[in-house]
C-alpha cells in the first residue's frame, strides 16, 4: 500500500463482507445442523424457542451486529411470569447459533458466555388443577375433536392421572386389556 501511495496511485479498496442477516442465518442454523441431528420433539422446542422469542427480538439484525445489549434486552423481555426453564431452553438455542457464528468469524466472542450477562428467572409455579366444571367440560368436549389421536390423548389426559409427558410416553404394550390398567413405564418431555 505505502509502494501504491508513494506512486501516487491509490489502493484499490477491499470489498466489504456482505453481513449476514441473523434471521436468515438462525433458520439455515435450524435447517441444516439442528432438526436433522436431533429428535422430533427436541426440535420442536427448538423452533419455538426461534419463532416467539429469538427471531422478533434479534431477526432483522446483522448477526456481526448484534450486541451484548440485544440478548441481555431479549432476556429481560420475557418478564417475570416466563418459567426460567424457557429463558434456558431460549438460551440453549442462542448459544448454539453464537458458537456457530464464532466458528465461521461472523462474531469475535459468544455474548452468552459474557460476564455480565445474567438470565434470571423463578421456579416454575404449581398449577391450580381443574375444578370438576372445568373437568367435566373438557370431557364433553372430546367428541368435538376432529383427529383421532387428539381425541385419545385427551380421553387418557382428562380421565386418568396421568402427567402431560407419561400420556405422550404411552405405547400399546404398556395398556393391558385384561385387568383394564395403564403402565406407565417412561415420559416423553416435550
Amino acid at each position: 500500500d505505502n509502494a501504491i501511495r508513494l506512486m501516487g496511485l491509490t489502493p484499490a479498496p477491499v470489498p466489504a463482507k456482505p453481513r449476514k442477516n441473523f434471521g436468515q442465518y438462525a433458520r439455515n442454523w435450524y435447517e441444516k445442523y439442528s432438526k436433522p441431528t436431533v429428535s422430533t420433539a427436541t426440535a420442536t422446542t427448538y423452533d419455538r424457542q426461534l419463532r416467539l422469542y429469538i427471531l422478533p427480538a434479534l431477526g432483522d439484525k446483522a448477526v456481526e451486529d448484534i450486541t451484548l445489549d440485544d440478548v441481555q434486552g431479549l432476556f429481560n423481555s420475557f418478564g417475570s411470569k416466563t418459567a426460567k426453564t424457557t429463558k434456558e431452553k431460549c438460551k440453549v438455542v442462542l448459544n448454539m447459533i453464537f458458537e456457530l457464528a464464532v466458528e465461521e468469524g461472523l462474531m469475535t466472542r459468544n455474548l452468552l458466555k459474557s460476564s455480565s450477562f445474567r438470565l434470571r428467572g423463578g421456579a416454575r409455579k404449581a398449577t391450580e388443577p381443574y375444578t370438576v366444571e372445568e373437568m367435566r367440560c373438557l370431557v364433553e368436549g372430546i367428541g368435538r375433536l376432529q383427529n383421532p389421536t387428539d381425541r385419545a390423548y385427551m380421553a387418557l389426559h382428562t380421565l386418568h392421572p396421568l402427567r402431560l409427558e407419561e400420556v405422550l410416553g404411552l405405547r400399546w404394550a404398556d395398556v393391558d386389556e385384561e385387568s383394564m390398567t395403564l403402565h406407565i413405564q417412561r415420559a416423553v418431555t416435550h
